[in-house]
């Protein structure tokens, strides 16, 4: 009897995790390697205002990406805190994801908003954004939660 009940505890144990780790994964804007950012130090957007490819010597597996960093106190920064440097929406276009629509982005046409990155497919339209950010970032994250709920991030 207590090794059916182990067993299945057991299971069930397992099972509660792997339920937690689907609801819990992010899934960022990557290329054919799963580099996230195009190679681009995500740290390096908010402690200098400016962007840097990172380096493969300086890299960290995190939510199903590869991150590069243009060093290791970048990288320690990052792993102290990823959610606070990985970009809004997966890495996806912020003004594309008013409309529900992920489009690739550029890491050079970006801006950090309320302690936020936000990335863009080009500068024309972060220009846009710009215009009405605050009703962009509400129409945005309407639609990001509405994908991540039915688990199309």
């Amino acid at each position: 009897m207590f090794k059916g009940f182990k067993r299945s505890g057991l299971m069930a144990g397992l099972g509660i995790l792997f339920w937690v780790s689907l609801v819990s994964a992010k899934t960022y804007l990557t290329d054919s390697n799963r580099l996230a950012l195009k190679g681009y130090d995500p740290v390096v957007y908010f402690e200098e205002n400016r962007t840097s490819p990172g380096s493969e010597y300086y890299q960290y597996e995190w939510s199903g990406a590869k991150w590069y960093f243009t060093s290791a106190g970048n990288k320690q920064k990052f792993l102290a805190s990823p959610e606070k440097y990985a970009p809004q929406y997966g890495g996806y276009c912020a003004y594309d994801m008013r409309q529900g629509t992920k489009t690739e982005t550029d890491p050079e046409a970006w801006v950090i908003a309320d302690d936020k990155l936000y990335l863009f497919h080009n500068s024309t339209v972060k220009a846009e954004w710009d215009k009405n950010r605050e009703d962009n970032i509400k129409s945005a994250n309407e639609k990001w939660l509405a994908m991540t709920k039915e688990g199309k991030t």
